[in-house]
């Protein structure tokens, strides 16, 4: 079991059965956890954010703040960088811009990215259907299937494919 497994299993949130579920769906069809979790309707996604946050010992993003990003944050990043790499431009705080992403990057992985901006690159957590949208928000990305049902789903309200 994962370290997020064990602990919302612990912490009583989701039981073993449930757990054992959600992993044999994603070894069926891939995807990481927390996909095959909430695809499955077996736990809240905010809960679910707090405790991947605490498990990678990362901070998360709200879905609020990726639907209200300020468009000349999002015009810093280009969007080649933003689709090879997969993060989507928060804010910037002094000499730091906050990124979303969807895992913790490797060690590295935005050393270039920060180089070309000029800033220190934080990244922050989201989950992986919350990044697609947000990608598709504000440059246009197509939302994968599977992660457009998700989006289905928790953002009803969410019109994909209209970048503004």
């Amino acid at each position: 079991m994962s370290a997020l497994s064990s602990l919302l299993v612990q912490d009583q949130i989701l039981t073993v059965t449930q757990v054992e579920q959600a992993l044999q769906r994603q070894v069926i069809f891939g995807g990481d956890l927390a996909t095959n979790l909430l695809e499955l309707g077996l736990i809240n996604e905010d809960i679910l954010v707090d405790y991947i946050g605490r498990v990678v010992r990362q901070p998360v993003i709200s879905r609020d703040v990726l639907e209200t990003i300020d468009h000349r944050v999002v015009r810093m990043m280009p969007w080649n960088v933003v689709n090879e790499r997969r993060v989507v431009p928060v804010r910037v705080h002094g000499n730091t811009m906050v990124v979303a992403a969807a895992s913790p990057p490797p060690s590295g992985a935005l050393d270039e990215v920060s180089f070309l901006l000029g800033v220190d690159i934080a990244p922050h957590l989201v989950l992986e259907f919350r990044l697609a949208m947000a990608l598709n928000r504000y440059y246009g990305i197509r939302i994968p299937a599977r992660l457009a049902a998700l989006q289905r789903r928790y953002a009803r309200d969410f019109i994909p494919d209209q970048p503004p």
